[in-house]
């Protein structure tokens, strides 16, 4: 189970969250949630769902469902003024059913996964600017849609295509160029591939205090509510092209990161340490402390302190670049 708290709730014109998804099966089992409450998760539902729509929750509303009401006792009816008889028996009615706190209605729709920003005050939720999909399996991909007059920072060497009315912008910019659809209507697509094979993570500034170091040559794209005011850091590898260098990046919206192999996401607590080959560290929360660790020939390790959440790759890269160069180097005698 994903322990991550990254699903929100609506409730009587709020936004709540984010919850884990066992946060959310207890608001469930307390009742404090119902099958008609609408949830929303970056990368997961499109747009605002109902729990009862969301295949990851059905087994806790049917067994919420299974469980029948307590009818409340229903109070004796006021006496009559002395004046005035009953022309018939009083009959007690049954007790009107019990009404959850209203929720933010929302179109239930087949559009794919948005990054639209959760709904406050009651409002319908804006239109989608960003819509994304991760594609693949082993060897993933990534597919935006804007809409008209919307834009997002793309990586141009992690580019594979796009429409041809995309706009390339801001080239000289010192952080990424911003990819913009001009058209006045229609949707414009882009593809970003990442220069190995392995996965695409999906980091949400919002949910880590606004900042991350985020590997440099991983980032494919982001929204534009990022910025990558705050410089490098550099952590030096054991061997040419081994080392690691990390771009702050700041703001709100959501971070798409290529990683070799598989993606690891650990959460650090206050005092927690975890040492990491610089190879494999692709991001991290800008709260972690991180230290330099030197290992002789071996790899060049950095040591993380909680609080604080890390995102690893488990292939890196420029090991296996390295692995292929020691294989072609001559042996000695030739």
């Amino acid at each position: 189970m994903d322990d991550s708290p990254s699903w929100y709730l609506a409730e009587g014109g709020k936004t709540l969250g984010p919850f884990t998804k066992a946060q959310v099966v207890e608001q469930l089992q307390s009742g404090k949630a119902n099958k008609n409450t609408v949830a929303f998760r970056h990368g997961s539902t499109p747009q605002w769902m109902a729990l009862g729509q969301i295949g990851e929750f059905a087994t806790a509303v049917s067994a919420t469902a299974r469980v029948p009401d307590i009818p409340k006792p229903v109070p004796p009816p006021a006496p009559l003024p002395s004046a005035v008889a009953p022309l018939a028996p009083v009959v007690s009615l049954a007790p009107a059913p019990v009404v959850t706190a209203p929720v933010v209605s929302a179109q239930v729709s087949s559009a794919p996964v948005t990054s639209t920003p959760a709904p406050q005050g009651g409002a319908k939720a804006p239109a989608a600017f960003l819509e994304y999909h991760i594609i693949g399996g082993e060897s993933q991909c990534l597919e935006v849609e804007l809409e008209p007059g919307a834009s997002v920072l793309g990586e141009p060497s992690m580019m594979v295509c796009c429409d041809g009315d995309a706009s390339i912008e801001n080239i000289d910019a010192s952080f990424l160029p911003s990819f913009c659809n001009r058209r006045p209507s229609g949707r414009v697509k882009l593809v970003f591939g990442g220069l190995v094979t392995g996965a695409i993570a999906v980091v949400d500034a919002r949910a880590s205090a606004g900042a991350l170091w985020c590997r440099l040559d991983a980032l494919l794209c982001c929204e534009t509510g990022l910025s990558a005011t705050g410089g490098l850091k550099t952590i030096p590898g054991s061997a040419h092209g081994e080392g690691v260098v990390l771009h702050r990046v700041e703001g709100s919206g959501l971070c798409f990161l290529q990683a070799g192999g598989r993606v690891m996401r650990r959460r650090l607590v206050a005092g927690e340490s975890l040492r990491v080959d610089s190879a494999c560290l692709l991001a991290c929360e800008a709260c972690l402390e991180i230290d330099i660790q030197h290992s002789g020939e071996g790899p060049r390790l950095a040591l993380l302190k909680g609080p604080g959440v890390v995102w690893l790759q488990t292939h890196s890269p420029s090991h296996l670049v390295s692995r292929i160069r020691a294989a072609l180097r001559p042996s000695p005698g030739q």
